[in-house]
């Protein structure tokens, strides 16, 4: 168990610093949960080489996103917004 491991982190990023932080909070035992738009995601997932030969996982977004847990959500519609506000 480490000190962290009590946090669960609900992540709304899009930049450098917060993507860097939140991965150091995961690697320190958080559990950190990714919240990405549909479609195309972060557009950090395209910025840089192409890494693990996979579509959407370039060479700048896996070091500042390995340890997290992802999902998609669409915040800008009603219903998906109620439902992130129960939980």
């Amino acid at each position: 168990m480490t000190l962290l491991s009590s946090l669960t982190i609900l992540s709304l990023e899009q930049a450098t610093t917060l993507p860097f932080l939140t991965q150091r909070l995961a690697r320190d035992g958080a559990r950190v949960i990714r919240v990405e738009p549909p479609g195309r995601g972060d557009p950090n997932r395209y910025v840089g080489k192409k890494f693990l030969d996979e579509d959407g996982m370039a060479s700048y977004f896996f070091p500042n996103n390995c340890g997290k847990q992802g999902i998609t959500l669409n915040l800008a519609k009603e219903e998906e917004k109620r439902e992130n506000e129960k939980n």
